[in-house]
């Protein structure tokens, strides 16, 4: 994938090669001089030949030179601002101050050669000399306080806004979620993390809660942003305030399902299309009874479409509410583990039968003879709880 970086009478400055995953491979000008990034490493362009310029590590980097290998270290501030270079000797090789949205104070220093990168850590562009900082998701123009793309979250009313215009408390760490860094790094201050570390999570999480309108094969996709779309959207909307709110501590996938864990529950989770949220007992696993279960909303999200919110999960909900105690054997809980122990033996033979992967005390499904081979042993759902809603539910066939 290309992006080009134009002037305005379109002269190209800057050419930019991505993964589809938006990771950063290349930058040339229009003389083919640049950079290539490779992880850690980064080589230089330079009439066509490249050449290791230096590798990144947590504090620092290693130089090429002339002579050999030199290592510097970064000295930052909270916000992960390069304040100093300094070498293995401890002599100051360059010094930074910013303006409070990043433009660095031209009277603070000189600058060092071989450092590129500025403002929250980021590298600025000198390729085609831009001027820009890159976050990842998008370019920042300190200059301007502006960014150079929308923001795919859409935080703000203003989607150019950085970092809620407030860039001395928040961070954005790639250019999409400044306020899932600003509740983590909350969240670690308050439990005694790191709140860096916890900062990053929560963008990571709420990431993942975005990505998870995208997972899964072609057809759980198409369904997902058509035919389950009510449910689509409550469920990622519940999902990535809470995550944005600092309530969300994991995010998982599994096939097709987005698995969030959350502050909000205790042991239990409710599932709103492919979005399965939950608290600590909850797991993106086949052994995990609670997922299980889950999974089987999942599917009657999946078969009933636009259907699924009246006749299954508001049901649901409210039985969990009124009737806790029976709440397992209520016809959405019954249904939910009938499609659900259909879909696991299926995708796993022999897995009912297999001591502990499904935990009928748990997950029962009344009528179900353990006694009978699974392929002759369809469970029924002739007993179970009458709905508020039977006289839509007629119309509906049950398999």
């Amino acid at each position: 994938m290309l992006e080009q970086a134009t002037d305005p009478t379109n002269n190209v400055l800057a050419e930019y090669s991505y993964l589809a995953d938006g990771t950063k491979l290349a930058v040339r000008d229009k003389a083919g001089n640049g950079y290539t990034y490779l992880g850690s490493l980064i080589y230089q362009s330079n009439g066509g030949r490249l050449s290791l310029e230096n590798t990144l590590f947590n504090g620092g980097s290693i130089l090429k030179t002339s002579s050999g290998y030199e290592v510097v270290y970064h000295v930052t501030d909270y916000l992960g601002s390069i304040r100093a270079v300094v070498d293995s000797s401890g002599k100051v090789l360059e010094y930074n101050n910013y303006y409070p949205f990043g433009e660095r104070w031209q009277q603070t220093g000189p600058l060092f050669a071989g450092n590129r990168y500025r403002f929250n850590g980021k590298e600025l562009q000198v390729t085609g000399q831009l001027g820009l900082l890159d976050y990842g998701a998008r370019m920042y123009d300190p200059a301007l306080a502006r960014w150079q793309g929308c923001d795919p979250a859409m935080q703000m009313a203003n989607p150019f806004v950085f970092s809620g215009n407030n860039p001395v408390v928040n961070v954005d760490e790639d250019g999409q979620f400044f306020f899932s860094f600003l509740s983590g790094f909350i969240r670690g201050l308050i439990k005694g993390q790191n709140p860096l570390k916890t900062g990053w999570k929560g963008v990571t999480n709420t990431a993942k809660i975005v990505g998870g309108l995208f997972v899964g094969d072609f057809g759980q996709i198409i369904s997902r942003l058509t035919w389950e779309l009510p449910q689509t959207l409550l469920g990622y909307s519940i999902n990535l305030i809470s995550s944005q709110i600092g309530m969300v501590w994991d995010v998982n996938y599994y096939d097709g399902a987005t698995v969030v864990n959350s502050s909000w529950y205790g042991h239990g989770a409710f599932t709103l299309g492919s979005y399965i949220s939950g608290g600590h007992t909850l797991r993106a696993d086949p052994s995990n009874p609670l997922f299980q279960h889950e999974y089987g909303h999942y599917l009657q999200s999946q078969d009933f479409g636009p259907l699924y919110l009246n006749n299954y999960a508001i049901p649901s909900l409210m039985s969990a509410i009124f009737s806790h105690k029976t709440h397992k054997h209520y016809y959405t809980e019954q249904d939910a583990n009938k499609r659900a122990i259909k879909y696991w033996e299926k995708k796993f033979p022999g897995f009912v039968d297999i001591e502990h992967k499904w935990n009928f005390d748990i997950n029962p499904i009344d009528v179900y003879n353990r006694d009978i081979p699974f392929s002759e042993n369809v469970p029924s759902l002739q007993n179970r709880q009458k709905s508020p809603f039977d006289k839509l539910n007629q119309a509906i066939q049950y398999y």
